[in-house]
């Protein structure tokens, strides 16, 4: 196209916004904005920017691609939020709804056309057998480095905006967020250093478990290595609201609560006591004066709320920031998986910044998880127990005082039920895990190497683990070594307090033919969903020699 039809192209789809925003300023914009005369104005600017997309890529086509969503889907999106009831009452039936679907569809045509004119070779990014693009021809010529790097950024904004999509039609359909990550988890994939789609992550997230979610996918999107500014303001506001939270709790004892109810405050407790401690844990932030006691309440949380993961199929959230889970564990081992994520974050910024805290912060999440490595030692050995030794549970010590901790967790040993229990005692009662003195040089670990938490080959699946725990991984069991720090003192008291006895220990008496007890043992490993975090932890240990 020569350059002059391109500008008369550019004109008139600034021509056609236009004409929108004139629609959007008026009083009864909800009333119009599916009236035949408006829906054919959005398709004509559809019309206009995909041409100048695919004509003219990085050039008039940035400006193209960016009017396209704003004026056709985020607009519409945005009126709708304003005016609630009223677009809903005023709009056809299901018009929304349909408007997003045929989005979805545009931007799949754009994606397989660009895809296709650039020889990209990413048709394994999206499965719709019904999208055709608008062009398979190649461009003519080799691209330039410049062209080719245009069309890769490209294909990651078409895969952000389908999931954009999704997310919206969450309103409509039960798979729409779903589907919304899926697309976000493949937008990371294509372009792995991007922190853009920990952004779209987060705000899907929203307040779910009590902002555990969203507070690790913003942390993610910093530490990118193309972080959003955007990010810092979100957690700004997760941090402001989290306070207010924190400062509700209540406090002392809160009379006779059934086993669910109770389940659901501690967990509640838990998660907002947890997110609170990250707000204070901060690089450019202060000791604050309830820094060491907080910590200490959350690992006794910590401790009382692990029995939790095994409720399958509980109630759920009934009410507060946690509300969108309806049904399925109180404690999920993805919501462990991201607050593992998130002290790993914490500890590699207080790092960077020499901060006052990052003592505080190291005790903290070695104790945060070897309380998460004892927890998934026990569940191994259990499900051994249940899958290779029928009955040798029934030898177990006798029920605690609890019943509701043996209906959440009843094959656990008696070790483990008393540590669970240990966690409701006062801190008067229990030995300080924390030292209140600022770190001395015995204390640096400035020589580690740099973190890592996501796969070399950059595959999308290797993010999934944020908040799915399908993947597992190529875990390699192995005890953790004994640090030369203080902190070694108080884990090894722990580790004598809760060895298991030899009468409980899984033992190579049991035998089964070679194959069969390989098999078994491999199925057990492979469903334990605390695996990911292990994963992570270990490599973390791993490049932390001076520990």
């Amino acid at each position: 196209m020569e350059p002059n039809e391109t500008t008369k192209l550019l004109l008139k789809l600034v021509e056609s916004a236009e004409q929108l925003d004139a629609l959007l300023t008026r009083e009864t914009a909800h009333q119009e904005v599916f009236q035949p005369h408006n829906t054919a104005l959005r398709s004509q600017l559809e019309q206009f920017a995909v041409e100048l997309i695919l004509l003219s890529p990085g050039d008039y086509g940035r400006a193209a691609e960016e009017l396209l969503w704003t004026k056709v889907y985020y607009d519409l999106k945005s009126l709708r939020k304003i005016k609630g009831a009223l677009v809903d009452r005023e709009s056809p039936e299901g018009a929304y709804r349909e408007h997003f679907k045929n989005g979805i569809h545009v931007y799949h045509r754009l994606f397989f056309s660009v895809q296709a004119q650039f020889d990209l070779k990413l048709d394994n990014y999206i499965y719709w057998p019904s999208s055709q693009p608008w062009s398979q021809a190649k461009r003519a010529g080799s691209p330039s480095v410049e062209e080719m790097d245009w069309a890769r950024k490209f294909c990651h904004r078409c895969l952000l905006r389908i999931g954009d999509l999704y997310h919206y039609l969450k309103d409509f359909t039960d798979s729409g967020e779903k589907q919304a990550k899926r697309y976000y988890y493949r937008a990371l994939s294509l372009l792995p250093d991007m922190g853009l789609p920990f952004m779209h992550l987060a705000t899907l997230s929203g307040a779910k478990f009590y902002y555990v979610e969203a507070t690790c996918f913003y942390q993610c999107c910093l530490y990118s290595k193309v972080p959003h500014a955007g990010a810092i303001l979100g957690l700004e506001q997760i941090y402001l609201e989290i306070e207010e939270e924190y400062r509700r709790l209540p406090r002392g004892p809160q009379g006779k609560l059934g086993p669910e109810q109770k389940a659901r405050e501690d967990v509640g407790r838990l998660l907002v006591s947890f997110v609170y401690l990250q707000s204070l844990l901060t690089p450019n932030g202060r000791r604050h004066p309830e820094l060491e006691s907080l910590c200490e309440s959350v690992l006794d949380d910590l401790e009382l709320c692990l029995s939790y993961l095994s409720i399958q199929e509980g109630q759920g959230w009934a009410r507060g920031p946690g509300a969108e889970q309806k049904r399925g564990s109180l404690l999920p081992n993805q919501v462990v998986f991201q607050m593992v994520i998130l002290c790993l974050l914490t500890l590699e910024n207080l790092k960077k910044a020499k901060s006052e805290v990052s003592k505080t912060a190291l005790s903290f999440s070695l104790m945060f998880f070897s309380l998460i490595v004892r927890l998934l030692g026990w569940n191994i050995q259990a499900a051994l127990q249940r899958r290779l030794a029928p009955g040798r549970e029934e030898r177990l010590e006798p029920k605690t005082e609890k019943p509701w901790l043996e209906e959440a967790w009843p094959e656990l040993p008696a070790p483990q039920r008393a540590s669970v229990n240990a966690g409701e005692l006062s801190g008067s009662e229990r030995e300080p895990r924390f030292s209140v003195a600022p770190p001395g040089p015995e204390d640096s670990w400035e020589d580690s190497e740099p973190m890592d938490i996501s796969e070399p080959d950059g595959t999308w699946d290797s993010y999934r683990v944020l908040d799915d725990s399908e993947d597992s991984g190529d875990v390699s069991f192995c005890s953790l070594p004994d640090s030369d720090s203080s902190f070694s003192e108080g884990l090894s008291r722990e580790r004598e307090v809760e060895r298991p006895s030899e009468e409980d220990a899984i033992g190579s008496s049991w035998t089964l033919p070679n194959a069969q007890a390989l098999q078994e043992r491999l199925e057990i490993l492979c469903a334990e969903g605390l695996l990911p975090a292990l994963r992570v932890i270990l490599q973390w240990l791993a490049s932390q020699p001076a520990l």
